[in-house]
């Protein structure tokens, strides 16, 4: 199944099925600094945020060599940093390996991640690519200012399903140029590297079994990196770029 999960989108599909996402603003005025937290807690209403993960690790993530300048390429790489620093801190080891690749390099899209297997017995056999998309994008996510999309497989005997491959594509179609919105970047990729890890929205706008309404949410949930939502003062995104108390706990789940 491929899964795909969005940067504070409006609209997002569960099991291939689009609905609308009601997006509810935070209660306080940004994201605390967090101190980290080492204790796995995955509240009871929380349960279905969760996607899967990786069976190996360090993740090797890596950009298309010349793909994005080099304002871009510091701020994805501040954004690895940033979760890295947490699982160093948390866990002793570094979550994500970057790297870049060839110009030529294969591409995957929504559609073809899948289909390539990124993971053996041995380990990684190739990198997560971090994408820009200047074209293509789906419709139904033209609101999204990147998608993540894993492909999570049952294990036998395994609380969580296992990641298979994964591709992060950055939307530079309606965002990110002259005369659109521009998100902040740093923010946006970091966002996306908790989906990418495993991890679902903190809460949703209409919630669910497993997954909370971010209407009346406890605070922490929407003070959380994963909070489905960030807006814009003018024409510049707002800036969330800390692993927060709620993502810390669900993340020292996984690994």
């Amino acid at each position: 199944m491929n899964q795909m999960r969005g940067s504070w989108v409006i609209r997002k599909l569960k099991k291939g099925i689009p609905f609308l996402v009601v997006l509810f603003a935070p209660l306080s005025c940004g994201p605390k600094s967090s101190s980290i937290t080492k204790e796995c807690i995955l509240p009871v209403d929380q349960t279905g945020t969760i996607t899967g993960r990786w069976t190996a690790k360090p993740v090797p993530v890596a950009v298309i060599a010349n793909d994005f300048n080099s304002a871009e390429l510091s701020a994805i790489s501040a954004a690895i940093s940033t979760w890295n620093s947490f699982f160093k801190a948390s866990k002793g080891f570094s979550l994500y390996l970057s790297n870049s690749v060839p110009a030529g390099t294969q591409t995957y899209t929504i559609a073809t991640v899948c289909g390539q297997n990124l993971v053996s017995a041995n380990g990684f056999m190739g990198p997560v690519l971090i994408q820009k998309a200047r074209s293509g994008w789906p419709e139904n996510w033209k609101s999204a200012m990147a998608l993540t999309s894993t492909c999570p497989v049952a294990v036998a005997g395994s609380q969580f399903r296992s990641f298979i491959s994964g591709v992060l594509q950055i939307n530079f179609q309606h965002f990110f140029n002259s005369g659109q919105p521009i998100p902040d970047l740093q923010s946006v990729v970091a966002h996306e590297l908790g989906h990418l890890l495993g991890l679902d929205h903190s809460c949703s706008g209409s919630g669910s079994q497993g997954i909370p309404s971010c209407s009346g949410a406890d605070p922490e949930y929407l003070e959380a990196l994963m909070y489905p939502a960030l807006g814009f003062d003018g024409n510049q995104g707002r800036i969330s770029r800390s692993v927060q108390k709620n993502d810390q706990e669900r993340a020292n789940c996984l690994y």
